[in-house]
């Protein structure tokens, strides 16, 4: 047994040195394949800019279209309100002349009889009645 301890060392270090060179080796090629398949070829990163390029493209067009019509809503709101303040300064000058040609019969402020009645429009009666202190309508 002692002549067969030191030739089963040397058998056995001549083993592990070269599991160990084939442990290395493997470890090396493993790592060559996994960088070589995350690889991307030039072709692919060719593919891969001008599809980012499209899709920054199209963003920015949804965005200025969302814009635009944003805009064009908000000109439209503009517009209507800008009607309805014409339409209500048109409205309001045909009722003050209707209001000033309409006259209502009212009893003078001096003491004057039940009967005796002059015609008043509605600006002056509620002119009247203020000074009077009476309140407003």
């Amino acid at each position: 047994m002692e002549n067969f301890e030191p030739t089963l060392k040397a058998a056995t270090a001549v083993r592990d040195a070269n599991q160990q060179e084939l442990q290395i080796f493997l470890d090396g090629a493993l790592a060559c394949f996994h960088q070589l398949k995350e690889r991307l070829s030039a072709k692919r990163l060719r593919e891969l800019a001008a599809q980012a390029k499209a899709e920054a493209e199209a963003k920015a067009q949804a965005e200025s279209e969302a814009m635009a019509a944003e805009k064009a809503a908000a000109e439209a709101v503009a517009a209507e309100k800008a009607a309805a303040e014409q339409a209500a300064a048109e409205a309001t000058p045909a009722e003050d002349d209707a209001s000033k040609q309409e006259a209502v019969p009212m009893i003078t402020e001096e003491i004057a009889p039940a009967k005796q009645m002059e015609e008043v429009t509605v600006g002056e009666m509620e002119a009247r009645v203020i000074r009077l202190g009476g309140g407003g309508c």
